[in-house]
């Protein structure tokens, strides 16, 4: 299989912080201002042993270099070690440049990269922008790994080869909605095809 690029913003993706406490370091390594996605040591196993040969995972924050490796080191535990690149944009009106990424490891491009982020608006080019909801304490990162095998099946089957299309075509916002629902049953029509 095609490698795939993650690039996770961190702050409301998998961790979240009381930002009002947090302007200083010392108030992120606070334990009851840090909070983190259930599921995480999973997540991590899932993306840095299970799948190391095809998904490759980077960072890209709007805090300090010193917050960023503070929070990599948190969120990702020993694996933070086999993060490809954390960039930190402290200065919060600059967008993440997916082209420098791209200049960076030539290996990656429009056609293997996501961005996740909690909105659709942070970075260009929109195709590559995975939504995902908001923090919170849900199943989300199980969710998305079940996601990602979803894509798997589709590319092995020769259904589709490029993740950015795939990731526009099969929302992750409506994949988690669907999935995270009560059903007595099946659902019919469009949702169908998440079960």
């Amino acid at each position: 299989m095609t490698k795939v690029l993650l690039v996770f913003n961190l702050e409301n993706v998998l961790c979240s912080f009381n930002t009002e406490k947090s302007t200083g370091l010392a108030q992120v390594q606070d334990p009851n201002s840090l909070k983190i996605r259930n599921e995480i040591q999973d997540f991590c196993h899932f993306l840095f042993i299970r799948n190391k040969l095809h998904i490759k995972v980077g960072v890209w924050t709007s805090v300090s270099a010193e917050k960023t490796e503070f929070l990599c080191k948190k969120v990702f535990f020993d694996y933070h070690r086999h993060l490809l690149f954390k960039y930190s944009s402290p200065n919060q009106s600059v967008p993440i440049d997916l082209a420098r990424i791209w200049h960076n490891y030539p290996g990656f491009s429009q056609a293997n990269t996501l961005y996740m982020d909690t909105s659709s608006t942070s970075a260009l080019p929109n195709t590559n922008i995975l939504e995902f909801p908001p923090f919170a304490d849900d199943n989300c990162l199980p969710l998305f790994q079940e996601y990602l095998r979803f894509f798997s099946f589709q590319y092995l089957e020769g259904r589709i080869t490029e993740i950015d299309k795939f990731a526009g075509r099969v929302k992750f916002l409506d994949y988690y909605t669907e999935k995270s629902r009560l059903y007595r049953g099946k659902p019919t029509g469009e949702a169908f095809r998440f079960w």
